[in-house]
């Protein structure tokens, strides 16, 4: 199972209790994920249609415990550039969708079937725990999250651009990051910062998968910060070695020369020190001598470069 199914799985879970909640996020799903059927004679239809086994059940339930409406539930293979299967939820009698889309807010009393409302009515989102719903609705309906061990990126893909900048600014509400893009003929909401997706699913409800993010978010600190030590200890050692190769050069320039023997009896011990031990870092080297600092020695090899130069 994917990090966004978990997500959808653990959102249809959530107990459905108050009926302004459940009804604020009906709503949401009715304009994310179904669709109007007009038939003859004007009848009507509202179909859901889903590739998400749990959204399909959330539909089922909340229709359910608002209505107890007959839902027809059905579900079909996809296509073969597709795998997995395609989910239905159905209702079919006129009166009842009528009462479902006028409850919504997707058309109001005596409206014309073909004037629907994009508008959402403020009774739906009129307090804290409804806008949460609602959210929670949109995610169900068409939100997707990437696999936070790669990236971090949650979005809403919806059709149209009235519903793209309601969800916009209920997350703003919220004071979360969120932006809009159009990709094709979508209008796509988005998050990308890890502590405004955490907080969002801290809203909607989804406090395992919060949890699962966090440790993630963790361990990849963890190992971030291993890597750069790693980094920087490489970065050192090879700073070393290259300082050690430049010392060795500049002793053997003046062996070479035959000007070793007229070094001080310091700086000859400290040339012998690093003959003996070419690879080993200063403090190494001060540890070998039992009498001679690290700056002691890194001072005595400044000195016998200083020297070579001149030569």
């Amino acid at each position: 199972m994917t990090f966004s199914s978990s997500v959808r799985e653990e959102l249809a879970h959530i107990a459905v209790d108050k009926k302004c909640c459940a009804l604020s996020e009906l709503a949401a799903l009715v304009r994310t994920c179904a669709s109007i059927e007009i038939g003859h004679g004007h009848s009507l239809g509202l179909r859901f249609d889903t590739e998400n086994p749990p959204t399909a059940r959330r539909i089922f339930n909340i229709i359910k415990f608002l209505y107890s409406y007959y839902c027809e539930v059905a579900a079909k293979k996809m296509d073969k550039l597709r795998v997995g299967h395609a989910y239905m939820v159905r209702l079919s009698h006129t009166d009842e969708v009528r009462i479902i889309l006028k409850d919504t807010g997707m058309m109001q009393d005596n409206e014309n079937i073909y004037q629907m409302s994009k508008e959402i009515p403020s009774n739906l989102l009129n307090s804290t725990c409804c806008t949460k719903s609602f959210l929670r609705g949109c995610y169900l309906g068409c939100g997707s999250m990437s696999d936070p061990n790669k990236s971090y990126h949650l979005e809403f893909d919806v059709h149209n651009a009235s519903l793209a900048k309601t969800i916009h600014s209920l997350l703003h509400g919220f004071e979360l990051n969120a932006k809009i893009t159009i990709r094709k003929t979508m209008h796509v909401v988005y998050i990308k910062e890890a502590e405004n997706i955490i907080a969002l699913f801290s809203l909607i409800g989804s406090h395992s998968s919060l949890l699962r993010m966090e440790n993630i978010m963790i361990l990849k600190s963890v190992r971030n910060n291993v890597n750069r030590a790693m980094n920087f200890e490489n970065a050192n050692s090879n700073k070393s070695v290259d300082a050690a190769q430049r010392q060795l050069r500049s002793i053997r320039k003046l062996e070479n020369a035959g000007k070793l023997k007229n070094l001080t009896i310091s700086l000859r011990e400290a040339a012998e020190l690093r003959m003996e031990h070419p690879e080993s870092t200063l403090s190494e080297l001060s540890e070998i001598s039992g009498n001679i600092t690290k700056s002691g020695i890194n001072h005595r090899m400044r000195r016998i470069m200083e020297i070579a130069k001149k030569v």
